[in-house]
């Protein structure tokens, strides 16, 4: 974790994650379409299912999170004799101004944990479920809380859903059945103490940052989240776990993969390394685990969201 010197404070926050991808790459000139781009027609959509990318009625309302300039608005389909026929459609715009930019739409929980005990997926290509990615155990974790599967310590609670079972190693939650073409899907007890450990560590590390700057959440102008992991993020999980600051999901930014995007531009410009030289001069350097105050960090954080939660006033749980 880095901070500039308090003479010189943005109120401005990055997190950064492990992974690479790019959103949204390139030059971009607005609103000008790109023809002659060949397009592969679309599935019939069952009646009363819910179409995201078609932006019908049907479906919850979708956050619009715009980033380094990219532009997305909902409107009225201009020309319903293509391949998509929906009324409403996403008008998405980036600049030139703005190599790395786009939108966000955050649609939701991908998982539903339905009245009857059940789970609602959805999979890649709609191939048959393997596994769980990065950022689908995290919203896991964050139904299991809001659902009242698990406690704020992150203990199954035993009073209750056919989705729980007793293995071997404790208790775990079944995800998907076991069918003909792929295996059960659990979530086991240490998969959410692991998970619990890990988000506590990355937002230990922001209030270290944060009360070494004498930073509070509201002073906040712009939270970046750098790295392929955070282009996946579901903020508001994020937040419900207790990973990032709660703050309004406007004022969370993501920027892809910042290192070799600066690492190209420094080589490029001349400018961009002199600007480069005098951001890494202003720097603080923080050694976490040699910091007085990260380790109680550390564990009041390895609660769900937290213990203190005064820190996270949106967030509301299943069952206390």
């Amino acid at each position: 974790m880095y901070a500039q010197e308090p003479n010189r404070i943005a109120r401005k926050l990055t997190v950064l994650f492990s992974a690479a991808l790019l959103a949204a790459c390139g030059t971009g000139d607005g609103p000008e379409s790109l023809p002659g781009t060949p397009a592969t027609p679309l599935p019939p959509i069952p009646p009363g299912f819910c179409d995201v990318i078609n932006f019908e009625i049907l479906c919850p309302p979708i956050t619009i999170i715009n980033f380094n300039g990219g532009a997305t608005t909902v409107i009225e389909n201009p020309d319903q004799s293509g391949i998509n026929t929906s009324d409403l459609v996403a008008q998405m715009q980036k600049f030139p101004d703005q190599p790395f930019g786009g939108t966000l739409l955050d649609t939701g929980a991908p998982l539903d944990f339905a009245g009857d005990g059940t789970v609602e997926y959805k999979t890649i290509g709609d191939a048959p479920p393997v596994g769980i990615c990065g950022s689908g155990l995290l919203d896991t974790l964050a139904a299991l809380l809001t659902e009242g599967i698990i406690d704020r310590t992150g203990r199954f609670r035993t009073d209750g859903h056919a989705g729980l079972t007793e293995a071997e190693d404790g208790m775990q939650f079944r995800l998907v059945e076991a069918s003909n073409n792929h295996h059960e899907i659990v979530i086991t007890q240490a998969d959410i103490d692991n998970l619990i450990r890990s988000k506590a560590g990355v937002f230990a590390s922001i209030k270290v940052l944060m009360e070494s700057t004498q930073t509070k959440a509201e002073d906040l102008e712009t939270v970046y989240l750098a790295g392929g992991f955070g282009n996946f993020l579901n903020v508001g999980r994020a937040v419900t776990i207790g990973m990032l600051p709660d703050v309004p999901p406007e004022k969370i930014q993501f920027v892809g993969n910042t290192s070799i995007a600066g690492a190209k531009t420094v080589l490029l410009s001349c400018k961009a390394l002199e600007a480069t030289e005098e951001i890494a001069n202003s720097m603080t350097y923080f050694d976490l685990m040699s910091h007085q105050g990260y380790m109680d960090e550390f564990t009041r954080a390895n609660f769900l969201p937290h213990t203190d939660l005064s820190l996270f006033p949106s967030v509301t749980v299943g069952r206390v």
